[in-house]
């Protein structure tokens, strides 16, 4: 068969300990450890399967691979509540004030978070593969960016 155009992206799996791990194919065994920080709270995948962290500091990482030391810090705001993966290799980071703020790292030395929107309504942000970002407020409203 011809290729279709789809890929699957990677599946990454999150611990308690803050182990990150990668599934490598074989089913039960086929899990390989990327990183083992116990500061890790959480981790999101942008569209393009670009794995990013987001530590108990506030540190935002995202993973250059193959090997556990391969993770490059993006940002380190104590004001970082949320994290999450978006279109392309687009990242969003949500504020404690309800500022979002978006980066497409292009690998640059220097990484520009420009700024999208700023309500203090705001409790969370989500999205999906290939799907627009959503804010849920505090009062239970839905918006779409």
């Amino acid at each position: 068969m011809g290729d279709t155009g789809t890929s699957l992206l990677p599946l990454y799996q999150l611990h308690k300990d803050g182990s990150i791990f990668v599934y490598t194919g074989t089913p039960l065994s086929s899990w390989r450890l990327l990183d083992n920080n116990p500061a890790t709270i959480t981790i999101t995948m942008s569209d393009f399967g670009i794995l990013y962290q987001l530590h108990k500091d506030d540190s935002i990482f995202v993973y250059q691979g193959p090997h556990p030391t391969d993770w490059r810090l993006l940002d380190n705001n104590p004001a970082t509540m949320a994290i999450l993966g978006g279109p392309d290799s687009i990242l969003y980071q949500l504020h404690t004030d309800g500022s979002i703020f978006m980066c497409a790292d292009t690998g640059a030395s220097e990484i520009t978070w420009p700024f999208i929107d700023n309500n203090p309504g705001i409790a969370t942000i989500a999205g999906g593969s290939g799907t627009p970002l959503y804010q849920l407020h505090k009062d239970g409203s839905i918006f779409v960016y």
